[in-house]
């Protein structure tokens, strides 16, 4: 869908953002955004002073999903840091969860998961930690020892 011309490419209830970070402190419970430089609209005025400086984990510390048909491409649920990445608050905690859901590629059949450079946009999920769904708040080592079948998990 993303490639068709005829279409509109995103949902029209969903934002489309340049970049996934930094965020804006939201009111509701949860938030998501799709992050696309080439179809995001431009950035217009001064920024907003409310926001919520943050990276993404590396695909390597994600959780990853393979296609069948083609398993040198898949997903990848990327965990949100904790802790403010910039800005007089940085290293404090910030009170979300999170996940950037982006295009991975593998080399070998069971190598190590790499973005997709070609990938023209990721999907973001927050969520207030109040509100995050268990396996958002479960730790790297217990998503590991839980590994949901079906999942493709790389354990570098």
């Amino acid at each position: 869908r993303l490639s068709r011309s005829d279409q509109e490419p995103f949902p029209a209830s969903v934002s489309v953002r340049p970049r996934a970070s930094p965020f804006a402190a939201f009111a509701q419970d949860h938030d998501a955004f799709f992050v696309s430089r080439e179809r995001a609209p431009p950035v217009v005025g001064p920024p907003n002073t409310n926001t919520v400086s943050v990276a993404f984990q590396s695909p390597l510390n994600g959780e990853c999903w393979w296609d069948p048909l083609s398993p040198a491409n898949g997903v990848c649920a990327r965990p949100m840091a904790r802790r403010y990445r910039s800005g007089e608050s940085a290293g404090q905690v910030h009170g979300y969860r999170g996940r950037q859901y982006t295009l991975v590629q593998r080399r070998l059949p069971d190598g190590p998961a790499a973005a997709d450079r070609n990938a023209q946009c990721s999907l973001v999920q927050i969520w207030k930690e109040a509100h995050a769904p268990q396996q958002a708040v479960a730790t790297r080592k217990s998503r590991k020892r839980h590994k949901a079948k079906g999942s493709d998990e790389d354990d570098a």
